[in-house]
């Protein structure tokens, strides 16, 4: 994590976005245009840029993840390769009854900023009720948004 000592050190910029290709492509139909907007999107880093409540003046940044850039990959490929790793043993059969393994996605109907503060206690909820009904349980969680 790189310290920054004063805002002046910051420089901000206005991202394009996927929302505005898409707005784009939608009115004019240009699908070279469409994919040279996601390969710029996709090529510029992502920098998360916080302000230390405690030490006002004290920068601090890390780089964020965003899809379909190197550094979301390996996050998610590393956390794949754990569950991988922990499934290797499992009697997986294909079009049983039963099974010992499932994929999960937990989607919000509306898009909603709420929706991001109580998206992890509707997750540890739900997880709650999967061990009292199924016992010990391995998860993986992934947070994704979509603009």
């Amino acid at each position: 994590m790189e310290t920054l000592d004063s805002p002046e050190k910051i420089t901000t910029q206005s991202a394009a976005g996927l929302s505005s290709a898409r707005c784009v492509y939608l009115a004019t139909g240009d699908e070279a245009e469409l994919v040279d907007s996601y390969l710029a999107w996709v090529s510029n880093p992502v920098y998360i840029v916080l302000e230390d409540r405690w030490n006002p003046g004290l920068y601090k940044s890390f780089r964020g993840a965003k899809r379909g850039d190197s550094f979301y990959c390996h996050k998610t490929i590393t956390r794949f390769e754990q569950v991988i790793d922990n499934i290797r043993d499992l009697d997986i059969q294909f079009g049983a009854t039963w099974t010992q393994a499932v994929f999960v996605a937990l989607t919000y109907a509306e898009q909603r900023e709420e929706n991001w503060e109580r998206v992890s206690s509707d997750f540890n909820r739900f997880m709650a009720m999967i061990r009292k009904r199924y016992g010990e349980v391995y998860a993986v969680r992934i947070w994704e948004s979509h603009e």
